[in-house]
């Protein structure tokens, strides 16, 4: 009641929605906002890690793979796979989010680790510029359009984070930053939380 209504009529319609009250005696009052979808999607590839939803801009994606165990290799002190004749760094996600990871089997000679020994863990291939860095999860879900939501005071700038996502499903998935990433994996993966 009061200013409220007021902010949110006037923000819906610089938007380029409307907004509509409804109230009947005895059933309540409805509210119906319509915005544009355009203004607010955002498509991303649905994964998950450390048994949470994360969304990695579809820009950001050269492509999803599964990596094995034996394929990984020690290179200028990082473990990487050999990927399209070239080196690819390997992370995993749930690490450089700092968040821990599920229980897994970890492979000889690596600190990754494995879901089972024969398994290939899926790998999500990100590109920043000229820069590749292959984002181990848990699982790839998907690509997904998206509303987004951005961040706020005092939230605006959150290592890693560039917003959060309202899936269709009414779960909020965190939309990552594909830059920041990078620069998390250039140190040391497997700092404190």
């Amino acid at each position: 009641h009061g200013l409220g209504l007021a902010i949110v009529k006037d923000r819906v319609e610089r938007l380029g929605g409307h907004i509509r009250l409804e109230t009947r005696r005895g059933s309540g009052t409805t509210v119906r906002m319509l915005l544009p979808a355009s203004i607010a999607t955002f498509r991303g590839l649905l994964v998950r890690a450390a048994g949470q939803s994360f969304l990695i801009p579809t820009e950001a994606v050269e492509r999803a793979i599964r990596v094995a165990a034996s394929e990984i290799e020690h290179i200028e002190g990082r473990e990487a796979i050999r990927w399209n004749g070239r080196a690819l760094s390997l992370a995993r996600l749930s690490d450089l989010l700092d968040l821990a990871p599920t229980p897994t089997l970890q492979a000889p000679g690596s600190s990754l680790q494995f879901p089972t020994p024969l398994r290939r863990q899926p790998c999500v291939v990100t590109t920043v510029g000229e820069e590749f860095l292959g984002l181990l999860v848990e699982e790839i879900e998907g690509e997904r359009e998206v509303l987004v939501k951005e961040l706020t005071a005092p939230l605006v700038r959150v290592r890693n984070v560039a917003g959060a996502g309202l899936l269709g499903t009414g779960r909020v998935a965190l939309i990552l930053r594909p830059a920041d990433l990078l620069k998390s994996a250039r140190r040391n993966p497997r700092s404190a939380a």
